[in-house]
């Protein structure tokens, strides 16, 4: 179509292809300016009459963060719409695999929540909510696209057409749970599928995954998913809250609307904007010392100084005496906290000199890098007091000043903040902030008190879910500190991870992790499958495939797997493995059927089924062109 010219556009370069249609850039002609015509490639009634759905659903939008339509239109015999050209990238490109920072994720998420919730005012429910139809322009617009299968409420799902749902109504790493049970529909399904979008974007990856599309499905109707967190340290307890709200299985716990989810993500903006001007403005003062004295705070956005040493001063934590909202937070945003607000608590006076001021933070006990690891809770620094009815701060402006402290490095402050929390009567939040003190101990290069939190949390909560995370991070800490036998502890606990809680997501990582370990130690073991003495870590490759077989790990573990196989000159065995590796990898990480290849091509010398893989080399592959090539010979 390059070149031509239909009804008033002139069609330029070709610049994409889907399933089904084709887009170009064009010009038109009558108003002179550059557009998209998107081409309808399917033939048949029912795939026109999608296309008509799609341009006709959309321009009864009127959003600007929905693709703006300006014509359907029919050349001859095809198809086609005219539409707004974007500038930019869609938002899996944009993730591209890495987290994105909070801000930007905010950003974006409000934008798309927005979108949906003029989609939904209007009775329409996308159905098809991703990275690949989400634009993100130049300019930070998100543009939501395709709604080519999206539908008009009330919509309920004859089960005999659950065939047509699967192929069309959506798709399948994004669906939500009903529309995984072929089960009635309702605008809360773009939700959960936001909710999908908005965790890949603050961890870099999806939720739900699994070695085929039935996995997938089976882990998002049954299995929850990894808290954000515990993926990602840096996302915001709120953050984390209102994902896994979001990712709620059963519609009616989720959220009720795009506005509800929308106002919940401009609360944590109005947070964190409120929380860095007053770090702002606190690092621009003049060193000074100032105390709370009322027991209430302005919500979350405490003054925080955070008792830093500057030069021969020092700041304090700060705050203003109960008042409206209103005027003091306006009081804070100008730097003009009235005199008779504050005063000095006699317990903070200045210290007379810096290292007496040093010596009255508590601090943890130092463990010996060389000392064996202590298995007991009891071994940990005491805490302060624990925050009661004398704390006049929640849990949560407690977090919140520990983050701040962290991100001005004033981690001695932070720990002390954390373990208020950590030590208090609440299970959840005191595991997060377990967690996050193990996480500053890390940052801090402290493996060994690092090492000291993560067996407390494993000690203290052996029923939750997250003391398997606790084993995991204490056998990378062993393995990042100067232990004589670290690789050996690492993988003792390892192994208890597996033997203690097997059925969490945690245990084939760290079989995965153990594999490593063993293959880096040369270890060998009689194996009974190939006959003789084969690498441990084959061992333990092969029991990840067997029992996890639908985890992330286990693709890696097959592609491990494969290679010790080759290294063996078990070719035969390599190659097969290989094979169940390409028909497990959907996203094509191990580029498994050009690995194949090579074996069938260079080891075996067996031309046809040489060939039959490099056939199936997808053209994702970095190596497509060099199979096309072989094949060719």
């Amino acid at each position: 179509m390059t070149g031509q010219t239909l009804t008033h556009y002139s069609v330029g370069e070709k610049l994409g292809e889907g399933g089904s249609a084709v887009v170009y850039r064009a010009v038109d002609l009558a108003l002179g300016r550059e557009v998209v015509i998107k081409f309808f490639s399917h033939e048949g009634a029912g795939g026109i009459a999608r296309f008509q759905h799609e341009a006709r659903t959309i321009s009864s939008l009127n959003h600007p963060n929905i693709c703006t339509i300006y014509e359907i239109g029919e050349h001859e015999g095809r198809h086609f719409l005219a539409m707004e050209l974007l500038d930019g990238q869609v938002l899996s490109k944009t993730i591209g695999g890495r987290p994105l920072t909070t801000d930007r994720l905010i950003d974006l998420g409000t934008q798309i929540a927005d979108a949906l919730e003029a989609a939904h005012a209007e009775g329409i429910v996308h159905r098809d909510v991703k990275p690949a139809n989400i634009f993100v322009t130049r300019s930070g617009r998100i543009k939501l696209l395709d709604f080519g299968v999206a539908v008009m409420l009330p919509r309920r799902v004859d089960p005999t057409t659950a065939r047509s749902l699967f192929s069309t109504g959506g798709t399948i790493p994004y669906m939500s749970p009903e529309q995984a049970r072929v089960e009635d529909l309702d605008h809360r399904t773009d939700l959960f599928s936001l909710g999908i979008v908005l965790y890949e974007m603050a961890v870099g990856r999806r939720p739900f995954v699994g070695a085929n599309a039935t996995d997938v499905l089976s882990a998002i109707v049954n299995e929850p998913p990894i808290a954000p967190r515990a993926v990602n340290p840096a996302v915001p307890l709120e953050l984390d809250r209102i994902i896994t709200k979001a990712l709620e299985k059963n519609p009616a716990l989720r959220y009720q609307t795009a506005s509800d989810l929308k106002a919940d993500l401009h609360r944590l903006k109005r947070d964190l904007d409120r929380a860095s001007s007053v770090r702002a403005q606190a690092a621009g003062q003049a060193p000074i010392s100032l105390s709370m004295r009322s027991s209430r705070w302005l919500g979350t956005a405490a003054v925080v100084a955070a008792s830093a040493m500057v030069g021969g001063g020092w700041l304090a934590i700060a705050a203003v005496r109960a008042r409206s909202r209103s005027a003091a937070s306006a009081d804070v945003m100008k730097g003009s906290v009235r005199t008779a607000d504050v005063e000095l608590r006699p317990e903070m006076e200045r210290p007379k000199n810096r290292a007496a001021a040093v010596v009255e933070r508590p601090t943890p006990a130092p463990v010996r890098p060389d000392a064996p690891a202590p298995r007991s809770a009891a071994t940990v620094a005491p805490p302060p007091a624990q925050p009661g009815a004398n704390d006049p701060l929640p849990a949560a402006d407690h977090f919140l000043i520990a983050r701040q402290q962290i991100e001005l490095k004033l981690y001695d402050q932070a720990i002390d903040s954390l373990r208020r929390i950590a030590q208090g009567p609440h299970r959840q939040e005191a595991i997060d902030a377990s967690f996050l003190i193990a996480s500053v101990h890390d940052t801090r290069g402290d493996t060994a008190n690092a090492m000291s939190t993560y067996i407390e949390i494993a000690n203290r909560f052996p029923d939750d879910p997250r003391a398997a995370e606790a084993l995991a991070k204490l056998a990378e800490s062993t393995l990042n500190s100067k232990r004589r036998d670290k690789e050996q502890d690492a993988r003792r606990t390892l192994t208890e991870l597996v033997q203690k809680y097997p059925a969490s997501p945690w245990a084939p990582r760290a079989l995965l992790m153990r594999g490593e370990i063993e293959a880096k130690q040369g270890r060998y073991q009689r194996d009974e499958t190939l006959g003789g003495s084969v690498p441990t870590a084959a061992v333990t490759y092969r029991e990840i495939v067997k029992h996890y077989p639908s985890s992330e790990a286990a693709a890696a573990a097959l592609n491990n797997l494969a290679r010790i196989y080759s290294d063996a000159k078990q070719f035969e065995i390599a190659a097969g493995t290989f094979e169940e590796l390409a028909t497990r990898d959907a996203d094509n990480r191990y580029d498994a059927w050009f690995a194949a290849g090579e074996i069938y091509e260079k080891r075996i010398k067996d031309k046809a089924r040489a060939r039959a893989a490099y056939l199936r080399v997808q053209p994702s592959s970095p190596h497509y062109s060099e199979a096309r090539k072989r094949v060719a010979r």
